[in-house]
């Protein structure tokens, strides 16, 4: 499929169609991870529960954050 971007406000979009959004299962609110080689742009669904754990262990380690470094300083 060969597409091109559109813009919206200050940033670029690209329109994916319903029948692939449908084959993986993504939704308006799917999250979605976006990594780059340099040279090319993968998008890719994300477990919506591995999102929760670094959600909820992003948490704990700011909560904590000097009892981790002091225990790695043992």
């Amino acid at each position: 499929m060969i597409t091109k971007l559109k813009k919206t406000g200050n940033s670029r979009a690209i329109i994916i169609p319903p029948a692939v959004l449908d084959l993986l299962k993504i939704s308006d609110d799917s999250s979605l991870e976006v990594t780059t080689n340099g040279v090319s742009i993968t998008i890719s669904p994300v477990d919506e529960n591995q999102v929760l754990f670094e959600a909820s262990n992003n948490k704990v380690i700011k909560k904590h954050l000097k009892t981790f470094k002091a225990l790695a300083d043992r």
